[in-house]
Formats: C-alpha cells, structure tokens, sequence
C-alpha cells in the first residue's frame, strides 16, 4: 500500500464519520478535532452532553474504524452546577452556613 492511498482512505473514512456524525444530530461536530491514522480514529474535544459523547463514540461501527481513540470532555456549564432547583432551599443553606460559630 502506498502511502498516497493510505491517505485517501483515511481522508474517505473521515468523511464517512463526519456524515454519520451529522446524520446522528451531533451539534459539536465542527468543534471536534477527528483525527484518522489508518483505521484508527481519535477523538479529541469538547462536547455539550454525555449523549452527544455516546454518539461520538458510536462512530466505531463507522465501516474501516478498526480502534477508537476517546480523549472528549463533556462540557457542564459551571452556573448549572450551582443552582438549586427550588430557591426557597438556595436560601435556607446560606442561613445556615452563615449562622455557625466557632
């Protein structure tokens, strides 16, 4: 094999990822960074859900994807971490941590 061909499959396998990513809905495909060496792909990059990681990640029942790499981080907005779904309890733990003495 040359090494011309071996990247024009690369580049097609890619591309075959690329559209099945796209079919799948996956909105962070332009944000990923694919990475095709022979029938190995990697996958680095952020995500904004754990299921658009999935999706990702069934990209190697993608035809000519022989190993997957997965180096993606999933992305959790720091402000949705902190918030309570009921804010009358956001209140009452901030009293609380307030009234402790030492």
């Amino acid at each position: 094999m040359s090494i011309g061909l071996a990247t024009d499959n690369s580049l097609d396998l890619k591309r075959r990822i690329l559209i099945f990513l796209s079919q799948r809905g996956v909105s962070s495909v332009r944000r990923l960074n694919i990475e095709v060496n022979g029938g190995t792909v990697t996958f680095r990059g952020t995500v904004p859900s754990f299921y658009e990681r999935q999706l990702c990640l069934c990209s190697q029942y993608v035809p000519g994807v022989r190993k997957l790499v997965d180096e993606l981080k999933v992305e959790i907005p720091f402000e949705k971490t902190l918030k309570s779904p009921q804010p009358h309890l956001r209140q009452k733990n901030a009293d609380r941590r307030q009234s402790v003495t030492l």
